[in-house]
């Protein structure tokens, strides 16, 4: 009798767990297939935008050396393996133990969605998520990791564009150099802004705005495991030796030399092309209603016939110089240290760069 009654129980059991197995397996294929959909609205939305730059990528192709380019490929991929062991060894301090192979899946999705999001906050979240969900990681802990990662991250980048700007920064303008010391300094801030929440008065906006207080506790936590990290300097250096192991893969991956009058060719510089690739100078206003751009030259003249490049973050042109104005007046060529207004086959923005392109 025992048994049987046992028995009903666990049927009953097993009868009300299906119907919440069932509804979160439709759950699960529901966002599977949203995350498909939206990855997917995605893709084609940054496709659509760069049609122009993607029209040229045949032609680019055709001039690249396919030893170099298997050899960047192959940095580029090492470099990811580099971050996936600091992300592994800053799990490590906080006594996660996860398998680099998950680890490794997990950094090349968050990529993917770095690549659409602004920076890397994209990836960072993912990969916080993934944890969460599929290891069973705190969110908070997850996240503690995570900006620590960057912080490291931020401070080898700095070390490496300390080092390089004794090289560059004669062909650099003010704005430029303005935008890359904001980077470091803004980090710097926003490190002492976690570190001391109280210093700035962080604390306060928990109290002051009702829809925060009940992150309060989150955050503490997060903060917990952030200030952690102080009696774990051991893990924190390791993490910074192969941060900057990682970045010097990646820099060496897509290495082109110093923009300078010599030029960036395959002789001089191990430049991935071909060709020769010659910087002259920046983009310092763009007209869009006459599509006409004001040149900076800074490095190298220019004269009508020559084929240039104009590239930027999200800026690819090549054209040939059809026309050149200098004072209100056409010219046939313009010299060094000197602006001049130029005619673009299309929209170019502030800051971009100018390059001759000559084809050996």
């Amino acid at each position: 009798m025992v048994n049987k009654n046992v028995m009903l129980n666990n049927t009953e059991v097993n009868k009300s767990i299906e119907p919440d197995n069932k509804r979160k397996s439709k759950k699960d294929k529901l966002f599977t297939a949203i995350r498909i959909i939206v990855s997917a609205a995605l893709l084609a939305f940054l496709i659509t935008r760069g049609w122009n730059s993607l029209k040229n990528v045949t032609s680019v192709l055709k001039e690249l050396n396919l030893v170099f380019l298997l050899l960047a490929v192959a940095l580029y991929l090492l470099g990811i393996m580099f971050e996936m062991l600091r992300w592994d060894m800053l799990l490590r301090a906080q006594n996660i133990r996860i398998s680099k192979g998950f680890l490794t899946q997990s950094l090349f999705i968050g990529y993917f969605y770095s690549n659409i999001f602004p920076t890397n906050i994209g990836g960072d979240v993912y990969r916080a998520y993934d944890l969460h969900k599929n290891k069973g990681i705190p969110l908070d802990k997850n996240i503690s990791v995570i900006v620590v990662e960057r912080f490291i991250g931020m401070l080898s980048g700095t070390v490496y564009l300390v080092i390089s700007f004794f090289g560059v920064y004669k062909y650099l303008n003010l704005a430029t150099i303005l935008s890359l010391s904001v980077l470091p300094l803004g980090g710097l801030l926003l490190f002492f802004i976690i570190l001391k929440p109280k210093v700035f008065k962080i604390d306060r906006l928990f109290k002051k705005i009702r829809f925060l207080t009940r992150f309060e506790p989150k955050y503490n936590s997060f903060l917990e495991h952030f200030v952690s990290y102080k009696s774990k300097l051991r893990y924190l250096l390791a993490s910074f030796v192969i941060s900057l192991a990682a970045q010097l893969l990646f820099y060496t991956g897509f290495y082109f030399g110093t923009p300078g009058k010599e030029g960036i060719s395959l002789e001089k510089a191990d430049n991935l092309s071909k060709s020769e690739k010659i910087f002259a100078g920046f983009v310092k206003h763009y007209y869009q209603k006459i599509n006409v751009a004001v040149i900076d030259l800074k490095s190298a003249g220019l004269k009508v016939g020559d084929n240039i490049i104009i590239e930027g973050p999200t800026t690819f042109i090549e054209q040939k110089i059809e026309s050149l104005e200098f004072d209100n007046k056409s010219v046939k060529k313009a010299a060094n240290r000197t602006e001049i207004g130029l005619k673009v086959s299309g929209e170019v923005r502030k800051n971009d760069l100018v390059f001759i392109y000559k084809k050996n």
